[in-house]
């Protein structure tokens, strides 16, 4: 759960750029 959170951040954040 916790790799899940981490990878859905990560990719909010290269959506955002």
């Amino acid at each position: 759960m916790f790799y899940l959170f981490m990878y859905n951040l990560v990719l909010a954040i290269v959506v955002y750029i």
